[in-house]
Parts: structure tokens; C-alpha cells; sequence
């Protein structure tokens, strides 16, 4: 049995009353929650499905449903909400999904099941089954495929088997014992495997109650329909002591609270990750007296490697490794992890040395805190001979209210260009204000000498972003490659280079 269960089950026999999951409207207590988990297990292990398919919202069924498959012999795939139907198709294809779990809705909607048998899992969590007439290649241990929407084609799978995931959740759960965390709202999506590790594992190790609410009830229907009012709603009904956030999502709580739209107090721990934090916004959030603290990850490390913690923290550092892992430094200044890693990618061979190339460019500073300055492939160098990550210009940018999305280019320019989407209801001039005040905190050769306004927002629909919403860089720059020219002025809003 997993790790996880076997701690719920713990808590089922000594603290059976112990309210571990809340979706606002009931609750699953230690007793209750265990209970539904070997029902759903019971029922799985008595059907002839290898390949199980996660579908729709953050739900009680869909934590349930995971739960329930830890350590079974079974490949889990989760299917992130974002995903379109065509990349929903090669995923289940892919990995020979032949059964998906989820909520009645979800099941209805998944695009890549026929009208085929369908069965009622679990009653009290509305946990239904879908059955896919095919016969399934699996045969081995337990293992999660995470499908990563890659900034090129089709998405990857990962491969995670359930020492690396739990290896992960104990290393994050120990991390932070010492901090009095009872409550964690789940903001991130749990296809996401971040939420799912240490939104789900880590608390359920430690008997925090999980604050389980849909995207709807959030108001993060999608990144652009994001309405801000109903998560300022949730956060002042929940006054939770954690949550996971991705940078946009931390600028949108330091505004709400800098615009006395919220006011909290209830937080003991914000962890960001999923990209590049700038300072500015680090400060920011610690003048309004948020404990935020970024970490650093990826999925092929089973999501968390690197974690400010209250105990040990470096503003503009990702934090100390985590006790699972260890990360050296390549002779090019690559990220290099080894501890709990990917068994490899789906269809591709077993990963040989258990050492992954992060593809991240960093290091330690003197006191052990890990340092990431950006992309290895996205490093670009200055007219000056200087080199820049663009990533971190780019977060600069992102705390800046009026900027919705952003990508920076300077590879044989005479001055960096950023092509920028604005959020709405801001005019040209509130991004050229903008652009000057990130300026500002810029040493001269990383500042923006001008910027285009983008003509629509980076989508998957049009090729510049992926479906989870990262910018597709190249595609970017072959699309505005004519205006990015020093001697094409159409379309391009000049700005002046602000000094100290």
C-alpha cells in the first residue's frame, strides 16, 4: 500500500472524525474519506482496466478517484481541463486509456469517449466510470503519466512511479512540519501536477483539511475570463492557511489587497511556482504581510525540487533543494537533478541515468539557496555582449498590473523589444508607463528600448501559447519578426530608458 493510504488509514482508526477534504457544501472526514477509498478501490481492481483516464473539475469524486489508485497496478492519467479535444484524443490514444473516472458531467463531455458502458463508482462522492471497448498493452506497477502541454506539438507523457510522487509529497509534508498549517484551499487545477502532489499528498500526510472548490467557484474559468471578485470571495469564506499560486495569481492577490478590495490575515504560507517571480512583487507581498515563498520544480522531478520555507528563506532565490532531491551544476551552468525522478517519457526508452537536465540555467549562492536566472535555449546575447535570460525580464513585466502577457527579444537587436498583450481596460500609454517603472529596477542592458502591443492575446487558438497558457517564444517572434526590425516603426510604441 502507498505511503498516503497507509497514513489515512492511520487517521481512520486514531482520529476518525478528522475533517480532511471540504467542498463547501459537505465534507469527507478521516473515517469517511478511507471508507469511499477502498470502495472505489474494491470496484476498479474488479475490472479488467489498466490505463485510467482523470477527468474534469476539482472535485471530492476526482480526489477520491486518485486516492484510490495509489499503488494499484495501473497507469493513472490525469487529463487537464485546458487541454483541447484534439490533444485530449492523443493523449488517451497514447497512453491505451481504457477507462475514465469522473463526475457525471465530466464524463458526458470527455471528447474521446464513445457512448460505450458507463457505471456508477461511488454514490457518495458522484464518482462515474466510462469503459473504452479496448484492450490495454499495460501490464506493470503503478505509474502517473502527466501529459505536459510542451511549447511544440503534441503534449509529452511523463512517467512517475509512486515512490518518486510520495518521495515528493513526504519531502515537502517534512519541509514544512514546523509551520501550523490546519486548512489548504487547492487554487491549481489537480490535473496539474503540482496542485496534485503538493496541494493533495502533502497536505493529506500532515491531516490538513483540503478546501476543495470547482474553476467556476474560483472564477478561473480560463486565464482570460478570470474574474477576481469570486476569489477574493472563497478566500475571505475559507481563511486558509495555504495555498499554491502561479505568479499571475499572486499579482492578482497583492492588487485585490493593495486595492482594499480583501483583507486576510489568515495566511501562514503561499508557495508560487510555475514561473519566474519578480522581486518587486516578492516585496510587495511581504509589505502587505503575505508569507509567500517561491520554490522551483518540474514534473519530470515529480514537481517540487527547491523551497523557501519560513525557516530558511532568500528573496529572488527558489529556496533550498528538498531533502528527496539533489541538484548539481553542468559545466554550462544547467540545472542537473537526481534523487526522485521520471521513469522516462511515455513511449520513449527508460531513462538510463537517473539525472535529468533541467534545461534551467543557475546555481548556489553562498549559503546553499538555489539561484535560477532562466531557459537555457531562451538565453539570448545583447548588441553589448551581454547575456540575458529573458524569462527574467519578462516576470518584471508580468508585476506590472497592465501587462497581461509578455515575451522579450533581444538576440542581435540594438535594443531589447517586448511584445506585450495588455490587460483590459489598460490604454497604450498605462503599458508605456509601465514598461518605464519596470525599467527602473533594470540594469541598462536588460531595460526595453521599446515594445509592440501585441494585436491579440497568446493563445493555443493561434499558435503563440500553449493550452496551459505559456507563450510559444518562437512562434512569437515569426509572427512579429517584420515589426521586431530596427528600421520597421509600424505598429511600435518607442519608450524611453528610464534611469537610476
Amino acid at each position: 500500500m502507498s505511503l498516503v493510504l497507509e497514513h489515512l488509514q492511520r487517521l481512520a482508526q486514531t482520529e476518525p472524525e478528522r475533517v480532511l477534504l471540504n467542498d463547501g457544501e459537505r465534507h469527507l472526514n478521516a473515517a469517511a474519506l478511507y471508507n469511499n477509498i477502498l470502495s472505489v478501490r474494491r470496484w476498479v481492481e474488479a475490472t479488467p482496466a489498466t490505463v485510467i483516464a482523470l477527468v474534469g473539475d476539482n472535485t471530492l469524486a476526482w480526489l477520491v478517484a486518485d486516492l484510490a489508485l495509489l499503488g494499484l497496478p495501473v497507469r493513472v492519467v490525469p487529463i487537464p481541463g485546458f487541454f483541447s479535444a484534439s490533444q485530449i484524443r492523443h493523449v488517451c490514444r497514447q497512453a491505451q486509456v481504457d477507462m475514465v473516472l469522473g463526475t457525471a458531467a465530466g464524463i458526458q463531455s470527455f471528447p474521446a469517449l464513445n457512448p460505450v458502458q458507463v457505471a456508477q463508482v461511488n454514490e457518495t462522492v458522484g464518482l462515474v466510470a466510462g469503459l473504452i471497448p479496448q484492450s490495454s498493452a499495460y501490464a506493470g506497477e503503478y505509474e502517473k503519466v502527466t501529459f505536459t502541454s510542451g511549447s511544440t506539438g503534441n503534449p509529452k507523457g511523463v512517467r512517475l512511479g509512486l515512490e518518486t510522487l510520495e518521495n515528493t509529497a513526504r519531502g515537502i509534508a517534512d519541509t514544512l512540519a514546523d509551520t501550523v498549517i490546519e486548512t489548504h484551499l487547492s487554487v491549481l487545477p489537480y490535473a496539474t501536477l503540482l496542485e496534485n502532489v503538493a496541494g493533495i499528498y502533502a497536505p493529506l500526510l500532515r491531516g490538513v483539511t483540503v478546501h476543495v472548490r470547482t474553476m467556476a467557484q474560483l472564477g478561473l474559468q480560463s486565464p482570460s475570463q478570470f474574474n477576481p471578485l469570486l476569489w477574493a470571495q472563497v478566500l475571505q469564506q475559507v481563511q486558509p492557511h495555504a495555498t499554491i499560486l502561479v505568479p499571475q495569481l499572486l499579482l492578482a492577490l497583492v492588487t485585490l489587497m493593495q486595492r482594499k478590495l480583501l483583507s486576510l490575515s489568515c495566511f501562514r504560507f503561499i508557495a508560487v511556482g510555475g514561473g519566474k517571480v519578480a522581486p518587486a512583487m516578492l516585496q510587495q507581498a511581504e509589505a502587505l504581510q503575505l508569507p509567500v515563498f517561491e520554490g522551483y520544480g518540474l514534473s519530470e522531478c515529480g514537481s517540487v525540487v527547491a523551497l523557501n520555507t519560513p525557516a530558511d528563506r532568500r528573496l529572488g532565490s527558489v529556496g533550498k533543494v528538498l531533502p528527496h532531491a539533489r541538484i548539481r551544476i553542468a559545466d554550462d551552468g544547467e540545472l542537473l537533478v537526481s534523487g526522485s525522478v521520471m521513469k522516462g517519457y511515455l513511449d520513449e526508452p527508460v531513462l538510463e541515468q537517473a539525472e535529468v537536465a533541467t534545461g534551467d540555467i543557475g546555481g548556489f549562492d553562498d549559503e546553499g539557496f538555489v539561484m535560477v536566472s532562466g531557459r537555457k535555449k531562451n538565453l539570448f546575447i545583447t548588441a553589448f555582449g551581454r547575456n540575458v535570460s529573458p524569462e527574467w525580464v519578462e516576470a518584471e513585466l508580468l508585476a506590472q498590473l497592465p501587462i497581461q502577457q509578455v515575451a522579450v527579444f533581444g538576440e542581435a537587436l540594438p535594443a531589447n523589444v517586448a511584445i506585450i498583450v495588455a490587460r483590459s481596460g489598460f490604454d497604450a500609454q498605462a503599458v508605456a508607463d509601465a514598461v518605464a517603472a519596470c525599467n527602473v529596477n533594470l540594469p541598462d542592458y536588460a531595460r526595453i528600448g521599446r515594445f509592440i502591443l501585441a494585436t491579440e492575446p497568446f493563445s493555443d487558438a493561434n499558435g503563440l501559447a500553449t493550452s496551459n497558457g505559456r507563450i510559444r517564444r518562437f512562434a512569437i517572434f515569426d509572427h512579429y519578426v517584420s515589426q521586431l526590425q530596427p528600421e520597421t516603426q509600424h505598429g511600435i510604441l518607442s519608450t524611453t530608458a528610464t534611469t537610476d
